[in-house]
């Protein structure tokens, strides 16, 4: 389950949020995910000990590179729920996220 927040803003603050809807389609491109951060994603999850049957929230979740981790360690019984202010964020989060009925 996604839920977006960007409606919940302060008044003044849409800017700092609009790098985030403009760049979303490539925020995941310069992190080089694969070669740098992906064995530092996975250090950190193992670091947290999600069990099958867990559930997790992330908050500021962005594109949900961290979701489909937290989702296969929490197992089908498992609920992994990010939160985002970006609803283009969330957007791209969603079909990498491993979500299926509703479960993240």
């Amino acid at each position: 389950m996604l839920k977006d927040v960007s409606r919940r803003r302060r008044p003044g603050s849409v800017s700092r949020f609009r790098r985030y809807t403009v760049g979303a389609r490539v925020y995941d491109v310069p992190s080089l995910e694969w070669p740098i951060y992906r064995a530092g994603r996975r250090a950190g999850i193992e670091l947290l000990r999600v069990r099958p049957g867990d559930r997790v929230l992330g908050v500021g979740c962005g594109t949900g590179l961290n979701l489909r981790l937290l989702s296969a360690a929490g197992g089908p019984a498992g609920w992994i729920v990010g939160v985002d202010a970006s609803e283009s964020m969330l957007a791209r989060a969603k079909p990498g996220s491993g979500a299926t009925g509703g479960r993240t």
